[in-house]
């Protein structure tokens, strides 16, 4: 079944490939906080045994959403085919993938738009380095190094023509900034080099993957989630 209020012109999808309801109604909710509402929600529901529409359904007055759900779980054989038909549910040439126990920093949309602004729009997919919600209610992170790469082959998958990373350090620098207060940040950096910075314990990305960025030629771009300087 399918639930969504008239369409509209948006300029991102927010794409929730669904099948938990543990955590659902937080994500939702984190994701109506936001000041800049230029976005649609897509949830494709994995053929749940759980009733996510009742989750679902109160926020169709909060949020442009489109529900659907699906008739097969195809998540349990093969989740990526599963990301990609629910991503195909959307008409947005911007792309967030979500997750059903992701939380959405409130200026989440903000930052986005305002990358886009600088950076142009051609076939790009974000994936900040999410809180999420863990079995004890718990606001964590995901683990080392699982965003970076999600990203990275989501995007190479995509044909994207770059690739977002946020982190609590504003790019690549030539030694740690906190360690080293004077350290020089990079604008730009080959893959090679920074394969070996990562392998060395550089903590930026990952070295999986930056693996993955060299070989399908995907630009990763380095930012801050906590400010506006620009990255490397």
């Amino acid at each position: 079944m399918d639930i969504s209020k008239e369409r509209e012109n948006k300029k991102i999808a927010i794409i929730i490939p669904a099948f938990k309801p543990d955590f659902l109604q937080q994500t939702l909710e984190s994701i109506s906080s936001q000041t800049c509402k230029n976005f649609r929600v897509y949830i494709g529901d994995d053929n749940s045994p759980h009733n996510l529409q009742r989750i679902v359904s109160p926020y169709i007055s909060q949020l442009d959403i489109i529900y659907h759900k699906f008739e097969d779980n195809m998540g349990k054989q093969d989740l990526t085919s599963h990301w990609d038909r629910c991503i195909k549910l959307s008409h947005e040439p911007i792309i967030w993938l979500f997750s059903d126990d992701d939380i959405m920093p409130k200026d989440g949309i903000v930052r986005i738009m305002e990358a886009l602004a600088i950076y142009g729009e051609n076939k790009i997919l974000f994936r900040f380095p999410l809180n999420v919600i863990d079995e004890n209610n718990n606001i964590t992170t995901l683990g080392r190094g699982g965003s970076d790469t999600t990203a990275v082959a989501l995007s190479a998958e995509l044909n994207a023509s770059r690739c977002y990373i946020y982190s609590d350090v504003d790019g690549i620098y030539t030694a740690d900034p906190r360690k080293i207060p004077n350290a020089d940040k990079l604008t730009k950096i080959s893959y090679e080099e920074m394969y070996s910075l990562s392998s060395e314990g550089a903590k930026v990305l990952h070295d999986r993957c930056v693996e993955i960025g060299e070989k399908f030629d995907v630009p990763i771009i380095t930012e801050s989630t906590f400010n506006d300087k620009k990255g490397t």
